[in-house]
């Protein structure tokens, strides 16, 4: 019998990294038997199409269809789950997934005692959800980004030269805009995806170059494939990453801000290109390292098999204690569902102060 998963998504209207790892999720959970939706409150009919190549149904929250039964909802963006639920959603488990720790709209969600599992990327984020939200720590698993089975399947044949670089970001900062120039003026062809270009970034598009500047989970399908990565990008970074740093820059999940160190253009350039053969050479324990972590089908497992053996938690019900939360979550989405794109950032500074109430 064929099972059903709800993955949740605020903005599924672009190619970002939320909408990235849900249709990673959701091949994933194909694959092993699951019918998958994704419920978004902001979509459109290019996500919905991109979704469609992960067998991921897409569908706006304004025309979800509350007659399904979902075995498994996994929950991003925590004011969509009370509204589902308001609204007469039917489910068994519930994973809350909080992406990011710096984000308001990835709180946790506000009933944690009928929560099954919640992730987070990093273990810091999980010490603050300790601290902040008094989260028994043996209901919080740390789930770093995944890199899909099929990266690791198709490794890179490394060139013996340095000679095309692909920089992967949307925010790419002025010292790597130069730094591309000083490449470029050494005979290295650079290009740059994401932001005005973006590109869903494929084993295939990868496996095109010698080495990549980029942060979060590029890193990851970077380091599956045995490709140089530099980690860099508008946080600053530290460079390469080698079997001597990772763990450390894995603490900020790539990002950079672990030292929020800012190298000059020259810098950048010269350590690209002098530290190459130094990191090819180190290619295969990098591999190695990143299929233990990084490997989606051996983490998602993992995260099912702890799924299994939590106890039974009661359903999310709305009552006179609860109601304000249901109120406010009723309010957030009807607000940002099918709003103006001119408006858009005055939802922003709407959702950023409301989510400092408690409740």
């Amino acid at each position: 019998m064929t099972k059903n998963i709800l993955i949740t998504l605020f903005y599924a209207d672009g190619l970002h990294g939320g909408v990235k790892y849900t249709a990673e999720l959701g091949s994933f959970f194909h694959s092993i038997g699951y019918t998958v939706y994704c419920v978004g409150v902001i979509t459109n009919d290019v996500t919905k199409d991109f979704f469609k190549k992960y067998n991921v149904n897409l569908v706006n929250i304004r025309n979800f269809d509350f007659n399904i039964n979902f075995d498994l909802v996994w929950a991003h963006h925590f004011p969509i789950f009370p509204y589902l639920v308001r609204h007469g959603l039917k489910y068994k488990k519930i994973i809350n997934s909080c992406i990011s720790s710096i984000l308001h709209i990835e709180k946790p969600i506000f009933c944690i005692e009928n929560i099954d599992l919640i992730l987070t990327l990093t273990e810091k984020t999980k010490q603050t959800f300790i601290k902040n939200y008094d989260i028994p720590a043996e209901k919080i698993y740390v789930l770093p980004n995944t890199a899909p089975d099929i990266f690791f399947q198709h490794k890179k044949s490394m060139h013996k030269k340095l000679s095309k670089i692909a920089i992967v970001s949307n925010h790419v900062p002025e010292e790597l805009k130069k730094a591309k120039k000083l490449l470029k003026s050494k005979g290295i062809s650079v290009i740059c995806y994401g932001g005005k270009n973006p590109v869903d970034i494929t084993p295939q598009v990868l496996s095109e170059y010698d080495a990549v500047i980029s942060i979060g989970k590029t890193v990851q399908y970077c380091l599956a494939m045995g490709i140089p990565v530099y980690n860099y990008d508008h946080f600053g970074g530290s460079g390469y990453i080698t079997p001597e740093n990772l763990e450390t820059e894995l603490a900020a999940n790539f990002s950079g801000r672990i030292f929020f160190t800012k190298k000059s253009p020259e810098q950048i350039s010269e350590e690209i290109i002098q530290q190459y053969d130094s990191v090819v050479s180190k290619t295969e324990k990098l591999i190695s390292i990143a299929e233990q972590k990084f490997k989606l089908s051996v983490r998602i497992n993992k995260v099912l098999s702890l799924l299994s053996k939590t106890k039974k938690t009661k359903k999310l019900k709305e009552n006179n204690k609860n109601r304000l939360l249901f109120d406010y979550c009723e309010f957030i989405i009807n607000a940002f569902a099918g709003h103006k794109k001119k408006k858009e950032n005055i939802f922003k500074r709407l959702l950023r102060h409301l989510t400092a109430m408690k409740f």
